[in-house]
């Protein structure tokens, strides 16, 4: 039997990984020049970080929730240590960001930034109608995007 594979991300390279002792024809299909998906990893050429590895794409690795990911790690015998996960982000432009460390991350930089505050009100209320709706069944005969678009999310909150 031939099987196709559509994308390199984890869930693609997972499958060709689990199917690879088989009797399956695996073929592995990717548009873009190199594989991974979301991650995006590359090495600093030059100043004084010049060496270090940095991992650029959205990355979340734990035991609980990512068993199959943590079957393929041990299998190859890769070592792998403790991390504090966090996200964060700064735009130069606009003089914001957000860091999602701890709850001062969360807070604007000054009383003022109302519009950090909206944002955060908005998450909060779109966050809590979506998991409602999901917890509901609610979500099932939409994309993502379609979701959003049918019940007025805020760009805000979407981007």
């Amino acid at each position: 039997m031939k099987i196709a594979v559509i994308g390199s991300g984890i869930s693609g390279l997972s499958m060709c990984y689990f199917l690879n002792n088989t009797n399956y024809d695996i073929t592995l299909f990717e548009k873009e020049n190199k594989l991974g998906g979301h991650t995006n990893s590359y090495t600093v050429n030059s100043g004084v970080d010049e060496g270090l590895k940095i991992d650029t794409g959205f990355i979340v690795f734990n035991d609980r929730n990512y068993t199959q990911f943590l079957k393929i790690i041990n299998s190859l015998k890769i070592p792998y240590d403790n991390s504090d996960m966090s996200f964060s982000y700064w735009n130069k432009v606009k003089q914001k960001g957000y860091s999602g460390k701890n709850l001062r991350g969360l807070l604007p930089n000054s009383v003022l930034d109302l519009g950090k505050i909206v944002l955060l009100k908005n998450i909060y209320l779109y966050t809590k109608k979506f998991k409602q709706d999901f917890i509901k069944g609610n979500l099932i005969k939409y994309s993502l995007y379609e979701y959003f678009e049918c019940n007025k999310f805020p760009k805000t909150v979407v981007e």
